[in-house]
Parts: structure tokens; sequence; C-alpha cells
């Protein structure tokens, strides 16, 4: 019981930072002059949903070796957040082939894994579009390009969304002005 509660506050504070960030951000190109990101990229769409498992014979050997592909790309989120990405499809993988080969114990664990890590990756995200938008109206053009690369990594495999499409556009002209101050 305390844990659905306490999953429910987070999702609550989650779903208050991404409204929040979504106004702010939208509001500094709009007050900039710039054009208009256009619908934000909602944290939750980070992630393609879960599949079925591809591999109908060797279910359970398929769901261990994407267990095991989910965890090293999760030891290496901090360092791409690609790869964060890569490791909650590989767990939602896992899951799936847990489940196909009636592994439930290991379904539940897979699907556990995977939800907190895309929390936490929903939270970075969040967070990383906040500083953005500080950094930008504080015009603090280096720290803008980082968070603008680490969003661009984020988002990279949802390219053509309208929100991700502005962020490689003003990524290079918020380059150009980093490069400019040095």
């Amino acid at each position: 019981m305390i844990g659905r509660v306490l999953v429910a506050g987070l999702l609550l504070v989650l779903g208050t930072l991404v409204a929040i960030g979504s106004r702010l951000f939208s509001a500094s190109f709009a007050s900039e002059g710039r054009s208009s990101p256009g619908p934000a990229l909602d944290p939750s769409a980070l992630f393609e949903p879960a599949r079925e498992c591809p591999h109908d014979t060797f279910a359970g050997r398929a769901a261990a070796r994407a267990e095991l592909q989910g965890i090293l790309f999760a030891e290496r989120y901090p360092y791409d957040p690609r790869d964060g990405i890569r490791a909650v499809h590989r767990f939602l993988e896992a899951q799936s082939c847990y489940e196909a080969s009636g592994v439930h114990e290991g379904a539940r664990r897979t699907g556990r894994l995977a939800a907190r890590l895309a929390a936490r990756i929903e939270v970075d995200y969040v967070s990383s579009r906040l500083a953005l938008e500080s950094a930008m109206a504080a015009e603090k053009w280096s720290v803008a390009h980082g968070e603008l690369l680490k969003l661009l990594r984020l988002t990279e495999h949802r390219r053509g969304h309208p929100f991700v499409e502005h962020l490689i556009r003003v990524a290079g002209k918020v380059a150009i002005r980093a490069s400019s101050v040095r």
C-alpha cells in the first residue's frame, strides 16, 4: 500500500515538472522571438511500447540475453543517455520473453527494472529541459549546448517529432554562440 502511494506521489511530481518545464521552455522561445518548438515531447514518449517476444521457440534464452543486455546498457546510462533508452527497451523485451516462456518472476523483475530506469530517465529528461531553459535565458551558451546534446541523445530515436526537430535546429545556433564565448 505504501509503495503504491509513493509511486503515485512520484508520478504526480513528475507530471508537475513536465507541465512546468513544457510551459517554461515554450515561453522562452516565444519571448525571445524564436519560432515555437511545437509540442514538447512527453517524457513517456521516449520509450517504445513493449513488444511481443520475437523468439517463440527460445523465449527463455532470449529473455535472459535481453535482460543481460539491459543491465549492461543501464550501467552505461550515466555516460551515454542513449544506452538508458536501449536498456529500457531490452528490459521490456526480456519481460515479454519471460512471460512467453512462463517465467513470471523474471517478467516481474525485468518489468520493475524497466519502470525504475524509465522513471529515472524521464526525470533526467525534464531536468535537462529545465536546465536548457535556464541556461538559454541566462545566455550561458556552453551550458545550454551541453544540455541540448544530452536531450538530443535521449530523443534521437524520435526524429521527426516537432520538438526534436526544433532541438536539432537550435543546437547549431547554440553551438556557434558557445564557441564564440570561449
